[in-house]
């Protein structure tokens, strides 16, 4: 006996391009417009059909179930709950932490994956006493009559039979139902795992867990911070490594101006000092050509002088 009450039944099955379009041409009630109640997003996501098909059960099951405050899910579905579905599927692209579990998840099977085997899930979930097939696949839910929480398996029992028709060639079919008895079920799993002791108290093991949580999670956030640091720092030495070369840079360039200038005005001394002395060995030969005069005049007179006296 499956017990009850099921609230959502997911089915695996083996899809294929000319059965998918056949099964899309035969439906006759997926145009129905949807109840605004059902709780669909579109899967962007490529090999996430699992991981949409456990949003669309919960997501449509979160009034007959207690999720905990401050849990992933309790935040998924308060920040998507006025979304339409492609701003759900938008925001699960970005979900960091979304797809860190997922990664973790689908590495953590025992079974290899076979190439060129094509399953895909979708979820079926009674709202308002209506059945509905959630495929993040479709561009909305596909209305299948009516419903009930207590016949639920059973209605969509009926629903999966035809799809195993459709599928006959293949044995790739799997379901799941998932059903909650929060104050019992639940607490039972806990105790089970050890997560409750045997009076319903929270264990020290898990106690121990959540401050192992709680202490990597403030690791990680000094980490990040850390390195944010050594990037500021980093950014900050490599301002000043460039301010420090420019400023050498300049300081060169001013030093090899300075030296030209000095050169150029070492020059112009030079050539200044030149000039002065030829002006001074002009006006000493100048002097030196009038004292010839001189003498040459004193020679004359001496001889004249001489003449006369002899």
């Amino acid at each position: 006996m499956v017990p009850q009450p099921v609230l959502a039944v997911l089915l695996l099955y083996p899809q294929g391009r000319k059965k998918e379009s056949d099964a899309s041409a035969t439906s006759t009630v997926e145009t129905k417009e949807p109840n605004k109640k059902v709780y669909f997003t579109k899967q962007t996501v490529g090999n996430a059909c699992g991981t949409i098909g456990i949003i669309h059960a919960i997501g449509n099951a979160v009034s007959e179930i207690k999720l905990v405050d401050g849990s992933y899910f309790h935040r998924f579905y308060k920040q998507t709950a006025d979304m339409d579905p492609i701003q759900r599927a938008a925001f699960l692209e970005e979900d960091q932490e979304m797809e860190d579990a997922h990664s973790v998840a689908a590495a953590g099977g025992d079974t290899e994956a076979k190439d060129g085997v094509i399953e895909h899930y979708v979820c079926f979930t009674c709202v308002d006493g209506e059945l509905y097939e959630l495929d993040g696949g479709k561009p909305q839910p596909i209305h299948h009559g009516h419903a009930s929480p207590d016949s639920l398996l059973q209605d969509a029992a009926r629903v999966i039979k035809t799809r195993i028709v459709e599928y006959s060639e293949s044995l790739n079919f799997n379901v799941t139902c998932d059903f909650w008895h929060w104050e019992q079920n639940y607490k039972a799993y806990l105790i089970e795992h050890g997560h409750l002791n045997d009076s319903g108290h929270e264990d020290v093991a898990v106690q121990e867990m959540e401050a192992t949580m709680l202490k990597k999670k403030k690791e990680e956030e000094a980490t990040m911070l850390k390195k944010k640091k050594e990037e500021e720092e980093e950014a900050t030495m490599l301002k000043e490594k460039k301010q420090e070369e420019e400023e050498e840079e300049e300081k060169e360039k001013k030093e090899k101006k300075k030296k030209k200038k000095e050169k150029d005005t070492g020059k112009e001394m030079e050539k200044g000092e030149m000039m002065m002395l030829m002006m001074a060995l002009l006006n000493l030969g100048i002097e030196v050509v009038k004292l010839l005069k001189c003498v040459i005049v004193l020679l004359l007179v001496m001889v004249v002088v001489g003449v006369v006296a002899f």
